[in-house]
């Protein structure tokens, strides 16, 4: 699940894809060009972002 991260980084658009990697779930906060994906972080998913992600699922 992706959603974009609506917070001020000076005009740059960032974006939040939680999901599953084995049997974690993790959130990985990335950028978008139209060459690219540049990945900032990688970590564990919060409780609130979990929640999140089992709607969709």
């Amino acid at each position: 699940m992706t959603l974009e991260d609506e917070r001020n980084y000076g005009g740059e658009q960032r974006f939040n894809t939680t999901g599953f990697l084995d049997a974690a779930i993790v959130t990985i906060a990335h950028t978008e060009t139209e060459k690219e994906i540049h990945i900032i972080s990688m970590r564990k998913a919060e409780p609130h972002e979990i929640d999140t992600l089992s709607r969709y699922l």
